[in-house]
């Protein structure tokens, strides 16, 4: 009985921390989608402050994610879609071609999926 008690207990904290780090990348979601309209002055009290709390920078978790989403080579969801799709608004990315070349090609790839299902 006690060893069943322990390994629910121990369920519910694992499940508990799972729904804590998805409210946590969620909320650093949230600040991600508002940081491009911020100066560099308040992105950099933003990062500290965001990481400070949650352990990680809301440039930590988009550097991330965009390394995953390189490295896969693939958009896979809408969230990679704007990541990527925000980039490539950026005009200061421009100086590398071939990077906006592979962007682009996920961006388009993703979008003809979309279209198909």
């Amino acid at each position: 009985m006690y060893c069943q008690m322990r390994l629910s207990i121990h369920s519910i904290d694992s499940h508990t921390k799972s729904l804590q780090l998805k409210d946590y990348r969620a909320v650093i979601q949230d600040l991600y989608n508002m940081f491009s309209d911020f100066s560099p002055e308040v992105k950099t009290i933003m990062d500290e402050k965001v990481k400070s709390s949650l352990g990680i920078s809301i440039t930590e978790f988009y550097n991330r994610k965009l390394k995953t989403i390189l490295k896969r080579d693939k958009i896979v969801n809408e969230e990679e879609y704007y990541i990527i799709s925000d980039l490539l608004s950026d005009t200061e990315n421009y100086r590398d071609l071939i990077f906006i070349d592979i962007l682009n090609k996920m961006i388009i790839e993703y979008e003809v999926k979309k279209l198909r299902c």
